[in-house]
């Protein structure tokens, strides 16, 4: 992703901005995979700024004023937030048709998996096992993923890091699931977020990475979850 291309997508995120609050941000995998996609995390706008576009430049930095980091010097450089990465990230995959619909898509190297919807998700809080109460999963897919659940939280405290984990599943033809860990959770965010959010009819969505398939559900490891 070259300059160019990230300034031309910020200009664009500029005039269709939707707010979604955020439920989970995996700050880390996301810069990683930013950055392996060849996005610039740091960009250089000293010329921008001196030439006939600093006017349009500026009306962007203005509508991500809290996700851009301005540091101003010989050069003056912008500082790109976690969050910006994702949705520059998101329109890089959709360009190179790599931005795929995990309900409908198998497993492909390089895709970018996204899922919204206001249907049948729920967000299983810390303290909640998976079972058939909490999400619209049969009692047998919720053991299932459950299970995994369990498996990841194992396999760290074999290492010595404790893990409490929430998890995303949306319940449907093919199930969904994603486990994250309650480090990268907006608690604020989280709190306010209804249990039953499918009753409420509230669009909630996931951007993730390809994780495996077990029995009749899809699991995806999870860079962003938020609500519209």
């Amino acid at each position: 992703m070259e300059k160019k291309f990230i300034l031309h997508r910020l200009k664009l995120l500029s005039k269709n901005i939707v707010f979604k609050s955020t439920l989970y941000l995996n700050i880390d995998r996301v810069k990683d995979l930013y950055e392996q996609n060849g996005g610039l995390s740091t960009i250089d706008i000293t010329d921008e700024l001196s030439s006939g576009v600093s006017g349009g430049l500026k009306a962007v930095i203005a509508s991500f004023s809290s996700n851009l980091t301005i540091k101003e010097g010989i050069h003056t450089q912008v500082q790109i937030s976690p969050l910006l990465m994702i949705l520059i990230l998101e329109q890089y995959k959709q360009q190179e048709k790599l931005l795929l619909d995990p309900s409908l898509d198998p497993k492909q190297n390089g895709a970018l998996y996204k899922y919204v919807t206001d249907e049948h998700v729920h967000v299983v809080r810390v303290s909640e096992s998976v079972d058939s109460h909490s999400t619209d999963l049969s009692e047998k897919t919720a053991r299932t993923v459950q299970e995994v659940r369990e498996e990841q939280v194992r396999e760290y405290e074999d290492m010595g890091i404790p893990r409490k984990t929430i998890v995303w599943v949306a319940a449907g033809e093919t199930n969904l699931a994603s486990i994250g860990s309650l480090e990268y959770v907006n608690p604020n965010n989280l709190a306010s977020y209804p249990k039953k959010s499918h009753e409420m009819r509230i669009r909630t969505g996931i951007l993730g990475l390809w994780e495996q398939e077990r029995k009749d559900t899809k699991f995806l490891t999870p860079l962003w979850i938020w609500h519209e």
